[in-house]
């Protein structure tokens, strides 16, 4: 799993699969992302699937410092991470 900054927007992040993920072939597993490269304890974010990026979020929560539980349904699956910026 690869978390990649987005270089035109600093308030989202990519999650794509970095190699074969576990399961290649069978039904998926969860992927734990770790979210401390762009998310600090605390920070709500989003995780938008970007062929419905304005519709309901994959995942919403608040990051705790651990790893993010992404439900993957196929054998590949990429997301978009946004962070909800404090006001």
């Amino acid at each position: 799993m690869a978390l990649l900054p987005n270089r035109v927007g600093a308030a989202e992040w990519y999650v794509a699969p970095a190699g074969t993920p576990s399961g290649h072939g069978t039904k998926a597993s969860p992927w734990n992302v770790d979210g401390s490269a762009f998310l600090r304890r605390g920070d709500r974010f989003r995780l938008m699937d970007p062929r419905d990026f304005y519709g309901k979020p994959v995942l919403a929560g608040t990051y705790r410092g651990k790893p993010i539980r992404v439900p993957v349904a196929g054998e590949f699956a990429a997301f978009v991470v946004m962070k909800e910026t404090r006001r």
